[in-house]
């Protein structure tokens, strides 16, 4: 309940403030687990994805976050659920593939932290390929645009910038493909997008 509380009232405000877009939300599957992989620009990413695909969706939280009481409460009934940065979190993995076994949507950010030029990097965690072939489901790639200038690193208020998401074709795993591998494909997949989608998003 608290959940479509908060997606409809963000989701009013993305849209009327931020003029939020989404592209190709049918190629998200309707039915079992699936891993929606991201770009990563800034906080407000995880609630855009979720509001662009107009699904309740999970997420990942570095630990940190869920130390205030209240805080703890709100990311849990969003959606979120912890794990430790920098190190192996059996639990955080095992929550992660009970959700997906369950039917559900999990978000993540296979580039790492937020930063501008992630879509440059070719470092990408192998974290995402893993999850998908312990779960076997697929990863539909994302590419998100501008929302860095909506809400730049280290900035108290968000600021006005038209928003764009773009989702791509499902990419389907097996289980005698390296995790890594998986990985490299979903990186390429969101670049692909973004110099695809590049002049849409900026001429809005």
């Amino acid at each position: 309940m608290i959940y479509w509380i908060a997606f409809y009232l963000q989701k009013a405000f993305y849209v009327a403030y931020l003029s939020l877009k989404s592209y190709h939300r049918e190629k998200i599957p309707r039915r079992g687990g699936y891993i929606i992989a991201s770009n990563h620009l800034s906080n407000l990413d995880p609630m855009l994805v979720g509001i662009a695909a107009g699904r309740r969706l999970s997420f990942v939280a570095k630990k940190s976050l869920f130390k205030n009481p209240f805080v703890n409460f709100f990311l849990y009934q969003f959606g979120a659920f912890p794990i430790k940065r920098g190190a192996f979190d059996a639990q955080a993995i095992k929550e992660a593939l009970r959700r997906l076994d369950a039917g559900r949507g999990i978000v993540m950010f296979p580039h790492g932290t937020r930063r501008a030029d992630n879509l440059d990097s070719p470092e990408v965690k192998a974290g995402v390929g893993f999850l998908a072939v312990k779960a076997m489901v697929p990863i539909i790639p994302a590419c998100i645009f501008n929302s860095d200038k909506a809400l730049p690193p280290g900035a108290k208020s968000v600021n006005r910038a038209k928003v764009t998401v773009v989702f791509g074709d499902p990419i389907k795993v097996t289980k005698t493909t390296s995790y890594q591998d998986i990985a490299d494909r979903v990186r390429d997949s969101i670049k692909a997008i973004a110099h695809e989608y590049a002049k849409v998003a900026s001429s809005r």
